[in-house]
């Protein structure tokens, strides 16, 4: 027992060393383990960098309704995201045929009145998205809403600054006649609101 306490006690680095050492020789004199080893380091590597659920350059055509600054900031918005690759046409059938030759994935469709319900707080974005491949639609759909809700920001405070300009005109709160009730009534405060997408599969 003497005898053991005397030897020098290695450190955790030369035990670690050590342990290596051995499991390294271990898998060189059984071809199996190796192999095992081998196909789990590869395997690490390909689903940590080779493989990605992200969809980059979607194709995706743009029918407007209109042509507003809100429309065109819209459209800049797509056009700068990295997920869609935007092409513009002008109405909803040379959409649609695109979409029927699978020459693009989306359509998204700023109606008619867009604007306008934006300052009343119920503008919608319809959305087309090719359904064969339902885990990619879902992703576009995510790629889409994140887009418009980047957009919120903007579009709230061009509103505002639309409303106060129209209020500083007429110098007065913008009110319209109620005739059911023969009564003034406040306009409802500007601002917009994304509900949701149209989505056909």
């Amino acid at each position: 027992m003497n005898s053991e306490r005397g030897r020098p006690q290695l450190r955790f680095g030369e035990q670690l060393l050590i342990l290596l050492e051995k499991e390294w020789l271990q898998m060189v004199r059984d071809p199996v383990i190796f192999m095992g080893a081998l196909l789990l380091i590869v395997l690490i590597v390909l689903f940590g960098w080779g493989l990605s659920m992200d969809l980059l350059k979607v194709p995706a055509v743009l029918t407007a309704g209109e042509s507003t600054v809100l429309t065109a900031e819209v459209r800049a918005a797509f056009r700068g995201s990295p997920y869609f690759e935007l092409t513009e046409v002008p109405s909803r059938q040379d959409a649609e045929m695109l979409f029927a030759a699978r020459r693009t994935e989306v359509i998204i469709d700023l109606p008619p009145g867009f604007t306008r319900d934006a300052a009343m707080g119920r503008a919608q974005i319809g959305l087309t998205v090719h359904g064969v491949d339902a885990s990619a639609a879902s992703i576009i759909r995510t790629y889409a809403a994140a887009v418009v809700a980047g957009l919120s920001r903007f579009v709230k405070t061009l509103l505002c600054w639309e409303a106060l300009r129209a209020r500083r005109l007429r110098r007065q709160e913008p009110q319209h006649f109620s005739p059911a009730h023969g009564s003034m009534k406040p306009t409802p405060p500007p601002g917009i609101w994304f509900r949701g997408f149209q989505s056909w599969y």
